[in-house]
């Protein structure tokens, strides 16, 4: 998250993304364990809930537990429940911290029980995650939203692996990881990996005004996916041609700069930006489709 967010203002994305990666588990029963594990519980209690909660579920189930941070000094901390949820078989999916009416800190801490074949996309976006199980036909591939430290670097495959292996110290399980950027002809490639510090700072407008007076407007975006089981690594990027537009344009749901990019594939042949785009035309011009066969060819070979 951005460090110059208000507490307010991370409070609500860490909801949003919350509730986002719920909301798209499609056909898999969520059972919750609200209310249970609060600074009363001792571990005993808890490893007991734990187990009952293991023989109840079946193979996709979720479990969302919540904790009050009070309870941390007692040794209910989240990286204790991770550790002794995964060692009953289940995988830690999600984990945000949000305040309560009362104002009592509570922390989140969602679980899966994972399919022999489950794959974990590992992503703090909800926009990206319902664009990959929209297009992915991999039928266990999961949601999964930590707070991975990113490595500063310029080439964005090997971002992608290091947050790869990162993701899978922490999952234990199959992950998928992405990095990707938008690149300026014109300037060599910038933003590239920066684009998400370039959507924040210069804004689309910004950007196009170092395009004013320059005649190649043409660039790319694109994006590195990284699939590590713990043994092998897998890295494949996919390139989307584009064109600047000349003024942001746009109003459909989408990423910052999006407003700006005319995607010049023979599928776009309306010349739209992204942001001009429905969801379904918008995922045939991206780079979406190439991922969601990268990741079928790879489940295809496991």
């Amino acid at each position: 998250m951005n460090a110059k967010m208000t507490e307010e203002e991370m409070r609500k994305e860490s909801g949003l993304r919350f509730e986002t990666l719920l909301s798209v588990v499609r056909g898999e029963d969520v059972l919750t364990s609200r209310g249970t594990l609060v600074s009363a519980t001792s571990k005993a209690d808890a490893l007991l809930l734990m187990a009952d909660l293991t023989r109840r579920s079946r193979l996709g189930n979720y479990a969302i537990f919540d904790y009050e941070r009070s309870s941390f000094g007692k040794g209910l901390h989240p990286t204790w429940i991770r550790e002794s949820m995964r060692a009953l078989g289940w995988v830690p999916t999600a984990q945000v911290d949000l305040d309560s009416i009362e104002g009592a800190g509570i922390t989140l801490v969602t679980f899966h029980r994972p399919f022999p074949d489950s794959v974990y996309f590992v992503t703090g976006n909800p926009m990206k995650l319902l664009e990959m199980r929209t297009a992915v036909h991999h039928q266990h591939l999961h949601g999964c939203d930590f707070d991975v430290p990113e490595l500063k670097h310029d080439d964005i495959e090997t971002i992608a692996e290091d947050k790869a292996r990162r993701s899978y110290a922490i999952v234990r399980r199959p992950v998928l990881c992405t990095d990707g950027g938008i690149f300026m002809d014109a300037y060599d490639g910038f933003p590239g990996p920066n684009s998400k510090q370039a959507a924040t700072k210069l804004k689309p407008e910004g950007l196009l005004r170092l395009l004013v007076g320059v005649e190649n407007r043409n660039g790319s975006r694109r994006n590195a996916a990284a699939f590590f089981d713990g043994y092998q690594m897998s890295v494949e990027v996919s390139t989307v041609p584009v064109r600047f537009a000349t003024d942001p344009r746009g109003t459909y749901p989408s990423y910052p700069m999006d407003k700006i990019l005319i995607p010049t594939t023979a599928a776009n042949v309306a010349g739209l930006t992204y942001a001009e785009m429905p969801p379904e035309e918008r995922g045939r011009t991206s780079e979406v489709p190439a991922l969601a066969e990268y990741l079928e060819r790879i489940a295809a070979a496991e």
